[in-house]
């Protein structure tokens, strides 16, 4: 009786063991089922963060990108804007020659403008806007009415603007020199202005109409002194002629070495 109340026992401490166990182990997977869900869901809570950080990254390139491209557009207009604008302070500059308008040449010079030219015979470089302004009306009063100014653009560079240019009679077309000018211009308080001027012209008989037409008048002159120097004429009379032939082409000789005085 006692070995059967016994057994009873042992039975039912096995069977609590046993269940203990089964509790344990049940317990065991439910942490094990819950640590792998929070696994899965840190590691999806990460990927996800991921793919966001990563969304934001490419938003953040495209939206660099986009101001970089507007920022790049808008210098690209602004130096062909500044372009623009040289090359026309240049041909205004020439307008205003062309029209005798001091006023508007003053308006497109800069105060510390610099001028070269290799027509003048002195002074060959204007310092300041006092100097070259004089030199423009000088020019201005040198050219008349009747000669007009005819420029072409050649070269742009920036805020560098090269032109061709050519005098010309107005009421015989026949042109009466040609040269080129390079102009710098630079911003000053928010007006395009005039920097440097460089100014080149050709020699005058190097124009081939003229230089046809003095060497046609040279002939024609030398034609007539010789009928005039005949043997047996009077001495003095020859003496005369020969004086003015002297003083025709001393006339000649300083009208061609000589160049523009300003």
């Amino acid at each position: 009786m006692n070995q059967l109340h016994s057994n009873r026992s042992t039975l039912k401490h096995y069977t609590r063991v046993r269940k203990l166990e089964s509790d344990w182990e049940e317990s065991k997977d439910e942490e094990k089922s819950d640590q792998e869900e929070s696994e899965d869901e840190e590691k999806s809570d990460w990927e996800e963060n991921k793919d966001e950080e990563n969304y934001n990254k490419k938003e953040d390139r495209r939206a660099e990108d986009t101001v970089l491209k507007l920022y790049t557009d808008i210098k690209d207009r602004n130096i062909m804007e500044k372009d623009y604008q040289a090359e026309e302070t240049v041909l205004k500059l020439y307008s205003d020659i062309k029209d005798r308008n001091i006023d508007g040449i003053s308006e497109v010079i800069g105060d510390e403008c610099q001028f070269f030219s290799n027509f003048l015979s002195k002074y060959r470089l204007l310092q300041g806007k006092k100097q070259v302004m004089a030199f423009f009306y000088w020019l201005i009063m040198k050219l008349g009415k009747d000669i007009k100014i005819i420029v072409k653009p050649t070269f742009k560079d920036g805020m560098t603007v090269g032109v061709q240019w050519q005098l010309e009679c107005d009421k015989s077309h026949i042109q009466l020199g040609k040269g080129f000018s390079f102009h710098i211009c630079h911003m000053y308080q928010g007006k395009l202005l005039i920097k440097n001027v460089e100014m080149f012209m050709e020699p005058i008989f190097h124009i081939e109409h003229l230089r046809l037409r003095t060497m046609a008048f040279a002939v024609s002159m030398a034609e007539k002194i010789f009928t005039f120097l005949r043997p047996g004429e009077n001495t003095r009379r020859q003496a005369m002629i020969l004086l003015l032939l002297a003083l025709l082409l001393l006339a000649a000789a300083a009208f061609y070495f000589t160049r523009l005085s300003f």
